[in-house]
Order: C-alpha cells, then sequence, then structure tokens
C-alpha cells in the first residue's frame, strides 16, 4: 500500500479478482504524477491494516470504486466495506463537491447494480479490461486540481465511455522509404555507444529481496569453441527463473557486459539493482557435461550456499541440472513456485543432443552478431534442423516462427508468412501453457502480414500474469499499445521495462524516444541527469526538440567518433545538410559488401541530390530504381517518393492515400508509416499546400514523431517555407508542447 498523507491521492477499491484491472489504472494514473493508495498484496488484513485503509479513505482526494461481473457476484468482500466508508464520507460534504468517480471495467449495468446509493448517482466511466486513455487520466488529474467544482451528472445520462482514445491514433516510427527516414524511435536505435545505465544504491529502485543476475557461465572446456554451449546453459538457466513469476531476473542483454569483469559482485549488484548474483562454469567434454554454480548475496559478498554447485553428468542430462540448479535458486530466494511453474521447469524442451546444440548455435549467431539478413539466413537452418532432428522442439519452433517476419521484411520473400504460420501454431500445440509460447503468439500477431492485434493483446494479457517482473512482457505491451494508440499506456508499460531492467540499454531507448514523441522533455532530462552513466547524448539532442539549436548535437557528435553512420545521417537529415548526408552514404556504400545502398536509403539519397540541384543524377537513380522494381513486382511495392522523382505527381498520391487507407483497415501499425509522413511530405512536394499544412497538422497532435523543427529543417518542403499557414503551424507553441 502506498504511503498515506497526500492530500491529492487516490484511493483505488476493487475486488481481488479485478486486481490486474485495478493495477492497470493504478499505473496509469501513477505514471502522469498521480499518487494511487493501492493495495498491491492481496487484500490481506488485520488490525493495523485496516487502520490504515480507514485512515486513507478519509484523508484520499478521490475515491474510485472498480465495479464489474465480479465485484456482483461477491456479496461479501472487504471492498464492500470500503464502498460503504467512502459513501458515508459523502454523507459530510458539501453539494457539488466531486469525491467519487465509479468505474465499470465491463458491461455490468448501472440499474440492478450491488454498489452503495451514491454510486448510482455518478455518472460511471468504462473502461474495458481497466484500459485506461488520455482522456481518463486527464479527468482524474482535473477532479483532482479542482476538487470542488460541480458534482459528476447523475447517473442514467450517458456514460462516458474511455477505452483507448481513437482520436490520437499512434502513427509508425519505423523507416519511411519514400521522402524521409522515421525518426522517434528507430533513430534512437541508431544511436551508437550508448552506455547502459549505471545507477548508484540511493538511485536504484527499492532493492528486491526476490531479484538477481545470472552473469555469463565461463566456458572451461579445452575446445573454446565450445563458448556457445556455455552461454546457451547460462541463458537456459537465466530463462527459466524468468519464467517464476515471483523473481525479478535481469535480462541476457544486461548481465553479458560483465563477461570476463574484474568488478566486484557488490558493485555488480548496486549497477544491477539486484539482491544477488549467480556465478558459474560449463565444461563440456565429449558427451560430458559438468555445471558449477555459485550464488553470492551481492549486499554483503557472503556465499549463499556452503559449497558451490557442481555436477557432472552426461550431456543428455544437461537439462536435468539446469532444472535443479533454477530450483536450488528459487528456494534460496523463498520464492514461490506455482504447479504451473514447477511443471514447466521441470519440462525437458528436447530429448535430442543435436538438436539442442543446433539450436544453441543459432541463438548464437543472432545474440552475438545481430540480427540482420546475413545473421537470419545463417541461424534458420540451424532452428530448422533443430525441428527436423526433434518435431517436438517447441521453443525451436517458436525461434523459427519469429525469424521469419524480419526475414519478410529484409528480403521481400512472400513464402515468410506463411512459413511463421506453420512454425507458431506447432510452438502452440506442443507447449500451450508456457509463457514462453505466449510471447512468441504475441510477437507473431504483432507482424505485419498477421496484425490480429486484439489476440495479441489476450496472449501478452496472459503473459502479463504470469510474468509480472519480466521487462521483456512489458516492453511487447508498450510495442502493441503503441499498435492499438493507447498513448498512455505506452508510456506505462515502457517505464516498467525500464524500471525492471535499467541496464538494458534498448529498454532504456524506447523510453527516451517515446518521451521524446510525446514531447515530455523536462522527464528526459530529469532520467538523463539521474543516470550517472550517461554520455550526454540527450541533453545534447534535446536542445534541437525544445527549440532547434543544432550547436549542441554537432558538438555532441564530433567528441563522439565511434558515432553510429546511420545517426549521424539521420541527424544530417533531422537538420536539413542535403551535402554531409550524401558524403555519409557515400562511405556506407563503399562500406557495404555489394557496393549498394538499401532501398529507402537510394530514394532518400536521390531526394538530397534533388535538393542539391542535381536533377539529372537523381532521376538516373530513380529510373535504376523503377527498373529494380518491375524486375521484383512481388517483393517491391510502389514507393511514392520514387513516383515523385519520376515526374508522376498524382500517382505519387495515389499510392500515398493508398497506404494511408490500408493503415486505417488494418488499425495503428507503426510499419505502415505512409498514411502519416509520406503523404504529409508528397502533398507538399505536388503543390498541394494547404492539404500538406492540414496532415502535418494532424500529425503534430499525435505521438508520430516528427518535431516542427525536423519539418522546419527538411529540404523537401523548401516549397512550403514562407507559406503563412504553414510558418503559422510551426511557430505556433502549443504544436512543440507535451502531448500527454
Amino acid at each position: 500500500m502506498n504511503p498515506a498523507g497526500h492530500p491529492q491521492a487516490v484511493f483505488l477499491s476493487y475486488s481481488r479478482l479485478d486486481m490486474a484491472a485495478a493495477r492497470r489504472i493504478a499505473d496509469a494514473l501513477a505514471a502522469f504524477d498521480v499518487e494511487v493508495w493501492f493495495d498491491q498484496d492481496g487484500l490481506e488484513g488485520g488490525d493495523a491494516w485496516d487502520q490504515k485503509i480507514r485512515r486513507q479513505i478519509k484523508e484520499c482526494a478521490l475515491f474510485i470504486p472498480v465495479i464489474s461481473a465480479n465485484t456482483q457476484a461477491q456479496r461479501e468482500g472487504y471492498f464492500r466495506l470500503e464502498w460503504k466508508l467512502a459513501e458515508e464520507r459523502t454523507h459530510l460534504m458539501a453539494d457539488g463537491t466531486s469525491f467519487l468517480l465509479p468505474v465499470a471495467i465491463d458491461e455490468t449495468p448501472a440499474t440492478g447494480a450491488l454498489v452503495p446509493e451514491s454510486f448510482l448517482k455518478t455518472q460511471w466511466t468504462r473502461l474495458p479490461r481497466g484500459v485506461p486513455g488520455t482522456a481518463f487520466v486527464e479527468r482524474v488529474r482535473a477532479l483532482l486540481e479542482k476538487p470542488q467544482h460541480a458534482a459528476l451528472p447523475a447517473a442514467g445520462r450517458p456514460e462516458l465511455k474511455i477505452a483507448g482514445q481513437p482520436e490520437k491514433r499512434v502513427v509508425g516510427i519505423a523507416m519511411a522509404v519514400a521522402l524521409l527516414i522515421a525518426a522517434g524511435g528507430w533513430f534512437w536505435l541508431q544511436r551508437p555507444g550508448a552506455k547502459p545505465s549505471v545507477p548508484d544504491a540511493a538511485a536504484n529502485p527499492a532493492l528486491s529481496a526476490k531479484s538477481i543476475a545470472v552473469l555469463p557461465f565461463t566456458n572451461m572446456s579445452e575446445d573454446k569453441e565450445n563458448g556457445y554451449f556455455a552461454d546457451g546453459v547460462q541463458e537456459d538457466i537465466l530463462t527459466s527463473l524468468q519464467n517464476i513469476g515471483d523473481l525479478q531476473v535481469i535480462s541476457r542483454t544486461s548481465v553479458g557486459q560483465y563477461r570476463d569483469t574484474k568488478k566486484t559482485i557488490r558493485q555488480i549488484g548496486v549497477e544491477l539493482g539486484v539482491a544477488y548474483v549467480l556465478e558459474g562454469s560449463v565444461q563440456r567434454a565429449g558427451d560430458t557435461v559438468r555445471v558449477t554454480g555459485q550464488l553470492i548475496d551481492a549486499r554483503t559478498e557472503g556465499h549463499v550456499w556452503a559449497q558451490h554447485y557442481d555436477r557432472a553428468v552426461a550431456l543428455k542430462d544437461i537439462f536435468a541440472v539446469q532444472t535443479a540448479l533454477a530450483e536450488e535458486i528459487a528456494s534460496a530466494l523463498k520464492a514461490k513456485l506455482s504447479p504451473g511453474e514447477k511443471s514447466r521447469l521441470e519440462r525437458a524442451p528436447t530429448t535430442n543432443t543435436a538438436a539442442y546444440d543446433n539450436y544453441l548455435r543459432a541463438r548464437e549467431i543472432l545474440n552475438n552478431e545481430g540480427r540482420n539478413l546475413d545473421t537470419l539466413t545463417r541461424a534458420e537452418p540451424l532452428f530448422q534442423s533443430a525441428v527436423d532432428l526433434d518435431p517436438n522442439f517447441a521453443a525451436a519452433w517458436g525461434e523459427l516462427a519469429v525469424i521469419q517476419t524480419p526475414l519478410y521484411r529484409r528480403a521481400g520473400d512472400k513464402t515468410r508468412p506463411e512459413k511463421a504460420r506453420r512454425a507458431i501454431e506447432t510452438m502452440e500445440r506442443l507447449a500451450p501453457d508456457d509463457p514462453e509460447t505466449w510471447l512468441k503468439l504475441a510477437t507473431y500477431y504483432l507482424a505485419p502480414y498477421a496484425m490480429d492485434y486484439a489476440r495479441s493483446d489476450g496472449y501478452l494479457e496472459r503473459a502479463a500474469r504470469a510474468l509480472p517482473n519480466n521487462g521483456l512482457v512489458a516492453l511487447l505491451q508498450a510495442e502493441a499499445d503503441r499498435r492499438n494508440g493507447r498513448a498512455v499506456d505506452v508510456l506505462v508499460h515502457y517505464r516498467k521495462a525500464y524500471e525492471l531492467d535499467r541496464r538494458n540499454s534498448l529498454m532504456r531507448t524506447v523510453l527516451f524516444g517515446w518521451l521524446l514523441d510525446i514531447r515530455r522533455y523536462d522527464e528526459v532530462v530529469r532520467l538523463e541527469r539521474e543516470d550517472p552513466g550517461s554520455d550526454g547524448y540527450y541533453l545534447a539532442l534535446l536542445p534541437f526538440y525544445e527549440r532547434g539549436s543544432t550547436r549542441e548535437m554537432d558538438a555532441w557528435f564530433a567528441t563522439h567518433p565511434e558515432a553510429n553512420s546511420d545517426a549521424l545521417s539521420t541527424w544530417r537529415f533531422f537538420t536539413g545538410n542535403a551535402a554531409e548526408y550524401i558524403k555519409l552514404l557515400d562511405e556506407a556504400r563503399q562500406r557495404s559488401a555489394t557496393g549498394m545502398l538499401r532501398p529507402g536509403d537510394q530514394i532518400m539519397y536521390a531526394n538530397a541530390l534533388t535538393a542539391l540541384g542535381e536533377t539529372v543524377r537523381a532521376q538516373e537513380l530513380a529510373r535504376a530504381i523503377e527498373a529494380r522494381r518491375k524486375a521484383e513486382p512481388d517483393n517491391l511495392a510502389p514507393d511514392p517518393g520514387l513516383l515523385i522523382l519520376l515526374g508522376e505527381k498524382q500517382a505519387a498520391i495515389d499510392t500515398a492515400e493508398a497506404a494511408r487507407a490500408a493503415e486505417q483497415k488494418a488499425g495503428i501499425n507503426r510499419n505502415l508509416v505512409r498514411g502519416g509522413w509520406d503523404i504529409a511530405f508528397i502533398l507538399a512536394q505536388t503543390g498541394e499546400k494547404d492539404r500538406a499544412v492540414a496532415e502535418f497538422a494532424r500529425l503534430l497532435k499525435i505521438p508520430s514523431g516528427l518535431n516542427v523543427y525536423i519539418i522546419r529543417n527538411s529540404w523537401a518542403l523548401k516549397a512550403m517555407q514562407g507559406y503563412p499557414p504553414f510558418e503559422a503551424l510551426l511557430n505556433d507553441p502549443k504544436n512543440n508542447a507535451p502531448l500527454l
């Protein structure tokens, strides 16, 4: 229970059966600095606890009862006492005081509802499954800021239904291959040398006594090529622990930097924000494997086990060792294991050691070298071999399913969707009750060839219940929220992912990127300054976003020669420096094994040439791209930016508008950006100035990744400069004010 005493706090009252929905509401409000008194401990009683509840109901500024079919079915429960106490308090209040804000999380009707009479006299808000939108959060904040304003409308009037605020649809943040590179998340992922945060003990969130980091295992084998096997054992133990909902386990990405580290366990514990650290080694000789491990209390550097864990077994029994080690760790940390968790922990992923070996080799390629066309192409046959050797190897089927999406995007292979479908359905059939299956299914249904967001949400909800401390689940929830236009929830889940795994640079990158998209610049500054490991990147970038200053970011790149070339070229695009942009892409082409640019970069390159007056070169490049497109019509779609270069202006507009129609039909999808950025720029380039201004105005009202200074500097918008409505739009302070 959050501490009492704040006069503007909200008290959230709910049935224990509705805890998941109540938590969503509490998290959304807390994300916007609303103090919420919310019992997260299962509503366990006691005299002291009872007195605390009574005091908080007496002191809170707003009382939110969560109403559902569950509360209807429960004729007796502590929440009913809370409701009566809240109603009694209303009797002491002046008329017109807003204190009650009933929230129904399903279709439970007000008529005949088993609630106090005062609840029926107040307008209900409906939040299906407890999913709040921006309007709900703003409503709560307004009531807290003006607690004595007119009472809410009585029941019987139209109910306020807030399910996600469709008018604030989240437009994608990926590469727009026509006229520009997307800003937002894509830019943040390009930044080089991004140092993970290194919190000190004071900056850490409250340390959980059930938090642990599994450091990379040492490869003790004579054959040093067996390093992939040691890493595989470590990752599987880490994953097994992550699948125990009562534990908080730091991700593989975050612990990877501690391979061969000279830092003390105490220092590692402080940096990762964990109470315990597991060190281990693997020695493989033929068909025999020896696994050792030592569990250390990072706060004292004392060994939890009197002796090191040390088991030598036949290779085929390696899974039994992993299970035993995970169970001993869970026991030492006093983690509760549900029957389902115990069953999954003891289930061997495969009985075929050759299949497991291929699986580990493929995973090592992707973990160590990243996911690009080359590594994915090398990993796929290894995963395929694993399932050929053991058709019941669910985890390998899952990996085979998820790599189809990037292969589909990068290779344009139309066979990929069917391969993904077969693989994911096989995994679900083999391991329907495994949270890892739910995560893979959620990922599949977010793919561009599936786009079934309702099913993705369902699987993510199951995974979140099973794995409440898993940062990856929160990250995927944020991704699903973006697709569905749930901007408030995006922030809630990105923040949660970051808090659960601060050392993971991806968690930091996506949170900061989203904060920039919603223009919460003050929070970016605060988080950056709180981070002792900050390299000053975001502090240098913010002056550009806030007031268009390029000096700070130019200085940052000058002092960071290791900067990723993609990030630097994107910065040159943001600042409208076409000459430097072309120079960087020329250097990239020289480094490329094929001597060619990516298709999207080629079109951007041609647009930059046009901006510099090199129209002939730009059109030559455009004709070459079009010739390739016609040779591969199934893989390369018509591009509005290319059509502009070829002088086909109306065709460019039609293509962009068709893409927007597809986006609207499919729902929110961050990968379908032509309905946003492309059409605005295309309209501007074809002389449709008023329509372009209207489109930019729409984009600046949603988290589109666009910023007024990116628009102002764009070399594609020279014709718009000086046009009064365009200048008025960019000069309006509201268009660079926080969105949420």
